[in-house]
């Protein structure tokens, strides 16, 4: 990982937009499994945590935008397909 490879001295590579997508997913999931926030907490959590991962990529902006808007976790999931459609 990241901090193993900056530990050895070497310079870490960065993640696939593949892997930054399964990552979002990740958390996404485990923010509705915790149930600490609830449904529309955890969803509200997500929609401002989601443009992080993705920073380096183009079109977060337009991203940021799109999931302001979400209500859903259908809405967020499509979203995320059609932004991610874009880096493959």
């Amino acid at each position: 990982n990241a901090h193993r490879a900056l530990l050895a001295g070497c310079v870490p590579t960065a993640p696939s937009p593949q892997d930054l997508r399964r990552r979002i997913e990740r958390h996404a999931a485990l923010a509705r499994a915790c149930g600490r926030r609830g449904e529309r907490g955890a969803l509200l959590h997500m929609r401002s945590l989601a443009p992080r991962y993705v920073h380096c990529l183009p079109g977060v902006r337009l991203l940021r935008q799109a999931l302001c808007s979400c209500n859903t976790w259908e809405q967020f999931e499509d979203i995320l397909e059609d932004f991610f459609a874009g880096h493959r």
